[in-house]
């Protein structure tokens, strides 16, 4: 008698599908991409490397919207603040969110705990922008936060 045949050897699996491929991420135009908003007001934050990126990303964004508003951003520069008052938080300076700067022992205070905060470039432009139309060419105004 011969000996029983050895059992086929099993089919190979089948490979799963290949995935669809969409679009390197890395590719993706960074306009495409989903906007973070501000926590409190829903305006979309507008970061920037630089004094003038900044104001870039304010216009694309919609926040800066007249010329004498996107020209005094350019002249006033945030980061001369900051360098000035907190240079330790330079790196922050042209992002789009509130910087806390130490009350110096030159102020009213000498506490080294004491801050006061430079409210985030959209909260900034959105109060430029509303006084506009009430500006006369040369003319100042003084931003004064009250929270």
């Amino acid at each position: 008698a011969d000996p029983p045949a050895p059992d086929p050897a099993p089919a190979p699996a089948e490979a799963d599908p290949p995935a669809e491929e969409g679009p390197d991420p890395a590719a993706v135009d960074a306009v495409d991409a989903p906007r973070a908003a501000c926590g409190y007001c829903g305006t979309p934050v507008s970061h920037g490397e630089d004094n003038e990126t900044m104001v870039a990303a304010l216009v694309s964004n919609g926040v800066l919207k007249t010329e004498e508003a996107i020209q005094a951003f350019r002249v006033v520069d945030r980061g001369g603040f900051v360098r000035v008052c907190a240079p330790e938080r330079y790196e922050e300076a042209y992002l789009d969110q509130p910087v806390e700067l130490p009350l110096k022992s030159s102020s009213t205070s000498s506490d080294p705990d004491l801050y006061v905060q430079m409210s985030a470039p959209h909260v900034h432009a959105i109060a430029l922008e509303q006084l506009v139309p009430q500006l006369r060419k040369g003319g100042l105004f003084l931003d004064i936060g009250s929270g």
